[in-house]
């Protein structure tokens, strides 16, 4: 791999990130960063496209698409039988409608952190969030930083025992433990918490003060 197509992939991550905060749809901006991958790394752009990116997807969809099937009944099963309504004004009556955003971070990293797969708590919890952020009158797309947080930060990297993969396998070629360095992990999870709650505040902030409640906002 030469200089110019690490910068590719360094300008593909860009295009993503950017993109996501414009609100754009994941399938054209994967395709976006793709071509920019395609064009620095100086493949024939059918061959890039029809073979590398055709293949990654498909394989993607073909190794979890029981998984996104069973869970995506299972959550459409909780939104008919009610159940995720009733769980819904259940959090809110314990915890009011102003900590919507705390509490929806705070059941994901239970879940994860208890080792339920992050596709399955994103079925599961979808509903029960959708249900909060209405009442609490917030954009859906706040949900994404409750997913993130609760998923994607220490749950996965960081509190010690978490059962996530990337804390499994350097059990394996290391010789460490899940709960290796605690004082440095329960540390690092308490500072991703604090910075993850400060940001979700401003962005909640940030959609009341332009109206964009149940819009994308735009950053």
């Amino acid at each position: 791999m030469d200089t110019l197509s690490v910068i590719g992939l360094i300008l593909a991550v860009i295009v993503l990130v950017i993109g996501a905060y414009r609100g754009l749809g994941a399938l054209p901006l994967t395709l976006l960063a793709s071509l920019v991958v395609i064009l620095t790394s100086r493949i024939s752009i059918w061959t890039g496209f029809s073979q590398y990116y055709m293949n990654g997807y498909t394989s993607a969809y073909f190794s979890y698409f029981l998984l996104f099937c069973s869970s995506a009944l299972y959550a459409k099963l909780m939104d008919i039988s009610g159940c995720a309504t009733s769980i819904g004004y259940q959090f809110i009556d314990w915890f009011g409608k102003k900590r919507v955003l705390l509490v929806s971070t705070l059941i994901i990293s239970v879940l994860t952190y208890g080792g339920v797969s992050l596709f399955v708590v994103v079925y599961a919890v979808a509903p029960i969030m959708f249900l909060l952020f209405k009442e609490a009158n917030l954009p859906r797309h706040l949900t994404m930083a409750c997913l993130i947080t609760g998923s994607a930060t220490y749950t996965m990297t960081s509190l010690p025992g978490t059962t996530a993969l990337t804390n499994v396998i350097p059990t394996q070629y290391l010789g460490t433990t899940l709960t290796a360095a605690p004082v440095f992990g329960i540390l690092a999870s308490i500072a991703m918490f604090t910075m993850a709650i400060l940001y979700m505040g401003y962005a909640e902030r940030l959609a009341r003060k332009k109206g964009k409640s149940g819009l994308i906002l735009k950053i």
